[in-house]
């Protein structure tokens, strides 16, 4: 695996490989939500930036909602949300 690892830009959709590296999209997509926080805490205290931006890319690109209300309710549903999302 390349270490030589990029902060990713600005999300626009959520497909993970958009924007991280593939290979670490397959390694970090697949773990579940618990094990991703233990890994971002464990990479902040260690302070690889870029690696922490990264790993909440995951996490961002998991609950990144189209803007159309179809799309919102689909997501909420989805992620299990209880309350409206507000801005």
């Amino acid at each position: 695996m390349n270490y030589d690892i990029k902060e990713p830009p600005k999300l626009k959709n959520n497909v993970l490989e958009d924007h991280i590296d593939k290979n670490l999209a397959n390694l970090i997509g697949k773990m579940d939500p618990k094990d991703i926080n233990k890994l971002y805490r464990a990479v902040h205290f260690l302070k690889i930036d870029a690696l922490r931006k990264c790993i909440a890319c995951v996490m961002a690109c998991r609950v990144w909602i189209e803007p159309t209300l179809e799309n919102y309710n689909k997501k909420k549903e989805e992620i299990g949300l209880k309350e409206e999302l507000t801005t």
